[in-house]
């Protein structure tokens, strides 16, 4: 799961680097609402949470790991607020309404991908230690 959020936030970053309007996806807006307003900050902001994870996953320390996964954490839960929140309101990120199970199912991803981090997350911080 930690690598899936890598290569997403990797993904993400190049998109709205490429192109400024990809910070208006809905599981992305609210990520660029709450933290910068700017799509090129948050294009950083989503290469950085994946560098920091990456490098998260290739140290062998836990606390330094969990540390470092922290921020992919943060960015995958408000991806998921955002994606619950167009769920209840009604409409895209965009503005375009649909019906609230059309834009759950959609937004599904955004919401799983939050909690199966959590649970990938929680699993590293008490994971018992070999030595």
């Amino acid at each position: 799961m930690i690598w899936y959020a890598i290569c997403l936030h990797l993904v993400w970053g190049l998109c709205i680097l490429a192109d400024s309007r990809t910070a208006g996806v809905t599981a992305i807006h609210h990520v660029s609402l709450v933290m910068f307003r700017s799509s090129a900050a948050t294009g950083l902001l989503m290469l950085a949470v994946a560098g920091l994870a990456f490098a998260g996953m290739v140290i062998e320390n836990k606390m330094t790991i969990v540390l470092l996964l922290i921020p992919q954490q943060s960015v995958l839960m408000l991806s998921a607020v955002g994606a619950v929140v167009a769920s209840f309101g009604g409409h895209f990120a965009d503005g375009v309404p649909r019906p609230h199970a059309f834009i759950f199912a959609d937004q599904t991803p955004a919401i799983l991908s939050a909690i199966l981090h959590t649970v990938a997350f929680l699993d590293i911080y008490f994971a018992k230690d070999d030595a």
